[in-house]
């Protein structure tokens, strides 16, 4: 099954949550602000996020990911190596403001992407 989210505020980004009868789930994205729906939805439907997919380095596709990873503490995160560089580069994005909130477990998470 799969779930959209839409941030219809911030340019109709979206996240995908793709889900198994066994309520496993993989997220590819965090929708910007529809992060805390995604986190609602999973609780309500008792779904857990295995892994999740960054698609690129703006921070309207992985803003909020620090809760997600908290709830559900997925096996990895993945995103391409330039899109991680990109995280800390604050000329290229604004998501420095979340790499100053993250945690190390979220670091130790993540998988780099060839």
């Amino acid at each position: 099954m799969i779930q959209v989210f839409t941030d219809k505020n911030f340019r109709d980004t979206n996240a995908y949550l793709l889900y198994n009868n066994n309520n496993e789930g993989i997220l590819i994205d965090t929708a910007n602000g529809q992060y805390n729906d995604i986190l609602t939805f999973t609780s309500e439907k008792n779904i857990i996020i295995t892994d999740i997919f960054i698609t690129h380095g703006h921070f309207s596709h992985c803003y909020g990911i620090n809760d997600i990873v908290k709830q559900h503490n997925p096996k990895s995160v993945y995103i391409g190596k330039a899109d991680l560089l990109m995280l800390f580069d604050p000329n290229k994005t604004l998501v420095l403001i979340i790499i100053l909130k993250m945690k190390v477990g979220l670091l130790i998470h993540l998988r780099i992407s060839k």
